[in-house]
């Protein structure tokens, strides 16, 4: 993090020096952090950094992680392997039954815009709350056999699971995230049969 963090402490600098010459810089996401005025206000050095660093880390680590999960799912559980491997079709549910199943994030971090009260439990305004998608995503209220992993349940029932957040905290990256999770696991099924 701090190699990255000082690569890009100076591409920035580097960059802003360039805007103020009038020279020609990329016409990419982080010279759009840099010269785009956001409501009235613009990054910070910091806060470019720390958002790119979000991006890296959203757009790999939790898609490798995915991955990782999938091939492990797969390899454990061999008669949904089986069905996958009969039924190439089933492999967009079983995208979103891994998602469910073992989420890549597991929780995240919000803060309460207002008190409010959950199950019984008043929790203050600027209150630190930790939303456990995992918990969620094997919710027996709203999932039939929430521990069972089963990758020919309903799509559309499936695309409720909270792998990739909700709402406005949706993650942006989700439909990429799916395609890479499609084409890494049909390659590797492809590739590799008996794969254990």
């Amino acid at each position: 993090f701090q190699e990255l963090t000082a690569y890009f402490t100076g591409e920035i600098a580097a960059r802003r020096q360039a805007v103020t010459a009038g020279d020609e810089v990329p016409d990419d996401l982080l010279t759009a952090l840099i010269t785009n005025d956001h409501d009235g206000w613009r990054f910070s050095d910091l806060q470019i950094v720390l958002a790119i660093h979000t991006f890296l880390v959203g757009g790999q680590d939790t898609t490798s992680s995915a991955i990782a999960n999938a091939v492990h799912l797969l390899c454990t559980h061999a008669q949904e392997r089986a069905k996958l491997e009969r039924d190439a079709d089933l492999l967009p549910r079983a995208i979103e039954e891994v998602l469910r199943f073992e989420s890549p994030i597991q929780g995240m971090f919000r803060t309460t815009a207002a008190p409010v009260e959950v199950s019984g439990v008043r929790i203050p305004a600027d209150a630190k709350v930790r939303l456990l998608y995992a918990a969620a995503n094997r919710d027996p209220s709203r999932w039939s056999e929430p521990d069972v992993f089963r990758i020919d349940r309903d799509e559309a029932e499936l695309r409720h699971h909270l792998g990739f957040g909700a709402g406005i905290h949706s993650c942006v990256g989700a439909a990429l995230a799916r395609a890479e999770l499609r084409i890494g696991l049909r390659t590797l099924l492809d590739r590799l049969p008996g794969l254990r």
